[in-house]
């Protein structure tokens, strides 16, 4: 069940459970993956049917106006990319490099602003 406090970890578990559902539908009704051609052969196969991205998952529920646009733009961003995005600071500033430091530093500020 979807819920907006949802932590990063129980977004996966809750993709990972909609991965799950759609495997089963599919099953159930007896729906064949997409054929694939290949360009270079032209041998057709069935291609694996991809899990459900977390980024899709939040697509799907700000689409269907279950999630605001400022909802998922907070948990389009986790945790550790805002980590990420710090040590990417760091290591412009080792390097010298002030343009990169405004410009990640400006857009680091814009995301926490964003999530508050």
């Amino acid at each position: 069940m979807w819920s907006s406090a949802m932590t990063w970890e129980e977004l996966v578990d809750f993709c990972q459970r909609i991965t799950e559902k759609r495997k089963s539908i599919r099953q159930t009704k007896g729906i064949k993956p997409p054929r694939m051609r290949c360009l270079k052969c032209g041998q057709e196969s069935r291609s694996d049917i991809s899990t459900v991205s977390i980024r899709s998952a939040l697509f799907a529920l700000k689409n269907n106006c279950v999630v605001t646009s400022a909802g998922f733009e907070e948990l389009n961003t986790p945790p550790h990319m805002l980590k990420s995005w710090n040590n990417l600071i760091q290591l412009y500033e080792a390097w010298n490099k002030p343009e990169k430091v405004k410009e990640w530093r400006t857009k680091l500020q814009q995301t926490e602003a964003k999530t508050e």
